[in-house]
């Protein structure tokens, strides 16, 4: 049987940032996000604007600063400054308790799911 591809939803802000270079997804550790697994393609979803995405890596950190002292920024947010994507994190940080509430911030580092690109 085979199985659902997974949606995520994303803000029109960091969905736009998908075609300006971004190659990076932070999440909060829900149980759904943390079933995410490399290799998995993936649907990042804004209004009736959808990416399929192949996951190339997952990574896990207990908090915003040691995910940022790591991945770069470039990646995860073109165009913004650590302090701007720290910022952003930190709002959806507080929208829902904490890290601390689901354990961890996923990374995945992803690449176009198709031959023509993102």
């Amino acid at each position: 049987m085979a199985t659902k591809k997974r949606v995520f939803w994303v803000t029109s802000e960091w969905f736009a940032m998908i075609d300006r270079g971004r190659r990076l997804e932070a999440r909060l550790g829900y149980y759904t996000v943390r079933l995410v697994r490399q290799g998995e393609v993936v649907t990042l979803r804004c209004d009736d604007n959808t990416r399929d995405v192949k996951i190339v890596a997952v990574r896990q950190y207990s908090n915003i600063t040691a995910m940022l002292d790591t991945e770069d920024p470039a990646k995860l947010a073109p165009g913004m400054s650590r302090e701007q994507i720290e910022d952003g994190l930190r709002a959806m940080q507080c929208t829902d308790g904490s890290i601390h509430t689901h354990g961890c911030l996923i990374i995945w580092e992803f690449e176009p799911a198709t031959e023509g690109g993102i």
